[in-house]
This record gives C-alpha cells, structure tokens and sequence, in this order.
C-alpha cells in the first residue's frame, strides 16, 4: 500500500454547531434525526466546495460522523452525518456507519486503527492515539496484536482549558505551570484500571460520569486540576502498557494529545525507565491521520476487505463494516 496526503483541510465547526453536537445526546427521536441530516448537508457542503477550490474529485468518500451514543453492551453505537446528504450533494459514492458491523458480531465496535496503524505505519510495536480518549494498539510478546480505549485525553484536558477562557491548553502550557495533586490522580485513575489488553471500548458518557463530574465539582484551581489530569493520563497509559508488554517497545504517537508537548515529554521522561519510547511524527500526519484512517477503511470496506478484527474489538467474527449510499450517476 502506498499512500500520501495530497490535499487537507480543517475546517472549524461554528458555535452554533459545536453546541449542536455537544447536546445531540440529549435529543429525542425527531430531533435527533433532523441533526443527522443537517450534519450530512453540512458535510457535503463543504467536501463539494473544497473539492471545487481545488479542482479534484474524489473516487470515494468516507465519513465517520460525530458518535452521540456509543453502547456496545447494549449492542449499538451511533453517529450522524446522514452519507444520504453526502453522497446526493457532492455526487460521489460515500460510506458511513463503520463501527456497526462489529458491535453486531459482539464487539466493541473499536477500535477500527490497529488495521490502518500496521498497514500505513510499519516499524512500531505500538500506536498511541492521544485524541478525546487515549487509546492504544500494541503487539504482544507472542506477536499478536491487542488494541483498547485507555481512558479519557483531550475531552478532559479541553473541557478544563475552557474554564480559563481557552479552547484547549496548548503545548500544554497551562498544566505544566501547575501543581500535581496525589490524591486527585489517584481518584480519576481508578476508573479505568488496566485490562491486560482486553477489549474496551469508552463512550462519552462514562467519560462524562467519571472525570467529568469529579473534576466540575472540584474546588481546586485549574492549573493545578490540568496538571494532576495530566499526570493521570500518562500514569494511565504506561499502567495499561506494563499490563501486556515489558520489554524495550517503541510507539507512534498520534491524536491532537501529540501536538501537548508537555504530555509527550511526561511520557517519556516516565516511559525511559520502562523501556517506552513515544515518537511524534510531522504535524501534517498528526492532524490528519483520522482522515487517513477514515480514507483506508473506506477502501477496505469497497474491496470488501475486513476491518474490524475480533482479536482487539471482542467480536466473534472479524467484520466488513460501513453503509454504501450511492450517488446519483
């Protein structure tokens, strides 16, 4: 497989629609359904109007849309971006519902990287994404792969930053002016305890149950909130990591968490005496490696070639995910 990134873009979600999507779990039936559809035109709007400042079309395109509800327990997980509204405004096929078929055969629906990581990115023994949730894909002693949601990253770190009147702590400037506090960074790690690798996979709302409530509650200064959330996440990754894997172990770290030089030097400073190195990659492949992801499952998923892998999703079956909706020819 040969890839690069050609064209990118980020495009910054309004206010308007940020609040859309933060409240999109709280909607009813009708609502929600209304969301998916204004998000899909939302999206197909600006993929045809950069595709015409560009003068590209695309072959394919793969949308993962925004999760509202994530409950493999309770067999289903659910994004908006209606691939309908895609697909009718830009003309090109598009495929969306990726995590379905697997929380259908029993799995956690994610993590869906591990096949893009060891396809795109060899030469590492693991890959960390540092995004709303730290999580992980690793191969093991006996050169199988495991793959798991650690626990809670950015969503938490952003969330405190906007408590200063900022939309993130960038390079982590405002934890690292800050003081550690034991007994907080014991209390958000005891939520999620290492699993030796099994299969987990994080919703929001255990995100929103957990750190969340404890942390909005808490009348301790910012500064020193974001700099104790910040020692448990990397308590939290290297706690999960010696639970599969204790020998010299190198790993790609990606995700928006990698552009918070602070979290990155913590990981490393602690993982040296773990033998874990963390390497952080240009800052075009950290800021559009989900898209990558996204345009690497959408191939699979046209070719018919299986994704989620059961052996790091809990699935009985390994599955050919995503919903085909076609454009008008």
């Amino acid at each position: 497989m040969e890839w690069s990134i050609m064209e990118a873009r980020t495009i910054p979600f309004t206010d308007s629609w940020k609040k859309k999507l933060q409240t999109a779990n709280t909607l009813q039936g009708f609502d929600l359904m209304q969301l998916d559809a204004q998000f899909g035109i939302f999206i197909g709007e600006e993929v045809k109007a950069w595709m015409e400042e560009k003068k590209i079309k695309a072959d394919l395109i793969a949308s993962h849309g925004h999760t509202v509800f994530h409950e493999p327990g309770l067999h289903f997980t659910t994004q908006v971006g209606s691939g309908a509204q895609i697909a009718a405004l830009t003309g090109i096929d598009t495929i969306t519902d990726f995590r379905q078929a697997d929380v259908a055969h029993g799995g956690q629906g994610a993590p869906l990287a591990p096949v893009a990581d060891r396809d795109l990115f060899s030469g590492y023994d693991g890959y960390l994404n540092l995004g709303g949730i730290a999580n992980i894909s690793i191969q093991l002693p006996d050169q199988n792969w495991k793959a798991w949601d650690i626990g809670p990253c950015n969503q938490v770190l952003n969330f405190l930053a906007r408590k200063k009147g900022l939309p993130f702590d960038e390079g982590g400037k405002v934890a690292s002016s800050g003081s550690i506090i034991p007994e907080i960074v014991e209390q958000l790690k005891k939520y999620f305890p290492p699993t030796s690798g099994n299969a987990f996979s994080l919703s929001n709302a255990n995100v929103q149950k957990t750190w969340l409530d404890d942390l909005e509650h808490s009348q301790v200064n910012v500064q020193d909130l974001l700099a104790s959330t910040s020692e448990a996440i990397v308590q939290l990754i290297l706690d999960h990591l010696v639970s599969v894997r204790q020998t010299p172990t190198t790993i790609l770290a990606t995700g928006g968490g990698a552009h918070n030089s602070f979290l990155l030097q913590q990981l490393n400073s602690y993982g040296k005496n773990k033998f874990y190195t963390f390497d952080k990659p240009d800052d075009l492949l950290i800021d559009f490696k989900e898209s990558l992801l996204m345009a690497y499952l959408g191939y699979l998923s046209f070719y018919s070639k299986p994704f989620g892998i059961y052996s790091v999703t809990g699935a009985t079956h390994d599955s050919i995910g995503g919903a085909y909706h076609k454009a008008i020819r």
